[in-house]
Order: C-alpha cells, then sequence, then structure tokens
C-alpha cells in the first residue's frame, strides 16, 4: 500500500521523467506503478 501525506510548508517539487520503449510492454507490477503516477502527475510548465 502507496500512503501520502500532503505537505503545507515549505512546498516541495520533483521533476519526474517517465521513459518506455515502444518496441516493448511494462510487466502488469510496473503498468501498475507507471499508472498510478501517471494519475497524480501535473503536466510540466
Amino acid at each position: 500500500m502507496i500512503r501520502t501525506v500532503e505537505l503545507v510548508e515549505p512546498e516541495v517539487s520533483r521533476t519526474l521523467v517517465l521513459v518506455t520503449r515502444k518496441a516493448a510492454q511494462l510487466s502488469p507490477a510496473a503498468r501498475a506503478l507507471y499508472d498510478r503516477i501517471v494519475e497524480g502527475a501535473t503536466p510540466a510548465a
């Protein structure tokens, strides 16, 4: 289970880049993690 704790002060941000190969499929666990990260991500400015 992944648990998140929202921070109020100080504001923290990180840049995260996900790279995949077009010719390869992710394992079910990797796909679930990828989808979870993408769901919670905000687009870069």
